[in-house]
C-alpha cells in the first residue's frame, strides 16, 4: 500500500492545503487504500445530507434508539415543529433555511427565530436546560451574533465564511475568518453598552428595536404611483416614536418627485406622519 498521506491523531487523512482532487484520484488509483477510503466517505456523506428523500417524524426514533447522544434538528421554521421536537425528546433544533436557494420569497430565519422563541414553553425549556434553540441564515458580523442571541438563540453557526477563508488559506484561513468574527462579536457587544454577551440573551426589548425598512430599487421610476405605495405601507405600519417607519431612497435627483409625492400626500391627510418617522437617504 502506497501511503504518503499526513493523518490526525484519530487516524483521518489530512489533505495538505490546496487540495486537488486530481491528486486524490491519482493516489487512488495507485492503490491508497486511505484514499479510497477518504473518497467514499466523501460520497456517501454527500448523498446522505441531499439525498432528496422526505424525512418524517416517526424516522426520528431509530435514531433516538441507536444513539445516546444529543439530536438536533435543523431547519426548523416554525413553532409548532419547535413544539413537535420538544414533545418527542429532541434535545435541540437549529432554526434555519435553505441559504434562499428554494423558494426566494420564504419566511426570513431571523423572524422565524423570534416567531419560535415568544413561544412560553420554549423559553421554559431553555431555561431549564432541556433545550437548545441555535441559529444560523447569514450570520456575517458580530451584530448578526448579537441580535440572534437577544433574541433567545443560544448559539450562532457559521457555514460560509469559513468556506472562503478555507478557500483562500486554507485552515489558517478558517481561523481568522472565526476570529475576526468574534473580535467584531466583542467589540459590538462594548459598544452597545454590554459587558458579557449572557446580559442580551431574550433582551431584545432592550438591545433593539424593530424597524421597517422599504428601499426602492428602481429609483428612475419614482414616481406617484411608487409613493402611494410607499404611504400604504407606511399607514399599515402605523409608526411611532418607539416603532420608526425607515424610508430609504438612493441619493440624487431621481427620487426627489417621490420625496415631494410623500410630502403632498402627508399635507392632504392621506398619509400617517408622527414625530420620530424617519425619512432617510
Amino acid at each position: 500500500m502506497i501511503h504518503d498521506i499526513p493523518c490526525s491523531p484519530l487516524g483521518h487523512p489530512l489533505f495538505p492545503f490546496p487540495f486537488y482532487p486530481s491528486v486524490l484520484q491519482s493516489r487512488i488509483e495507485r492503490g491508497d487504500k486511505e484514499a479510497a477510503e477518504a473518497h467514499t466517505l466523501g460520497k456517501l456523506l454527500l448523498q446522505e445530507t441531499n439525498s432528496g428523500e422526505f424525512k418524517t417524524w416517526d424516522q426520528l426514533k431509530l435514531l433516538q434508539d441507536n444513539w445516546d447522544g444529543p439530536i438536533i434538528l435543523k431547519g426548523i421554521q416554525h413553532v409548532d415543529d419547535a413544539i413537535k421536537a420538544i414533545d418527542v425528546g429532541i434535545s435541540g433544533i437549529i432554526i434555519s433555511n435553505h441559504g434562499g436557494r428554494q423558494v426566494d420569497g420564504a419566511l426570513p430565519s431571523i423572524i422565524a427565530l423570534e416567531n419560535i422563541t415568544a413561544d412560553q414553553r420554549v423559553q421554559d425549556t431553555q431555561r431549564a436546560g432541556k433545550f437548545t434553540v441555535l441559529f444560523d441564515s447569514g450570520i456575517r458580523t458580530g451584530s448578526d451574533v448579537l441580535k440572534a442571541i437577544a433574541l433567545g438563540a443560544q448559539a450562532v453557526l457559521v457555514a460560509r465564511p469559513f468556506m472562503y477563508g478555507l478557500a483562500i488559506n486554507g485552515e489558517t484561513g478558517v481561523e481568522e475568518v472565526l476570529r475576526g468574527l468574534l473580535a467584531d462579536t466583542e467589540i459590538s457587544l462594548g459598544l452597545s453598552g454590554y459587558k458579557d454577551i449572557n446580559d442580551i440573551w431574550y433582551k431584545k426589548e432592550d438591545f433593539m428595536i424593530k424597524v421597517l425598512l422599504f428601499v426602492t430599487i428602481r429609483p428612475p421610476w419614482a414616481t406617484i404611483s411608487i409613493a402611494n405605495y410607499i404611504a400604504k405601507r407606511i399607514n399599515t405600519f402605523n409608526p411611532t416614536p418607539e416603532k420608526p417607519f425607515v424610508l430609504g431612497l438612493p441619493t440624487g435627483s431621481p427620487p426627489i418627485p417621490t420625496y415631494k409625492a410623500l410630502i403632498k400626500l402627508v399635507k392632504e391627510g392621506k398619509l400617517s406622519y408622527v414625530h420620530g418617522t424617519v425619512l432617510v437617504h
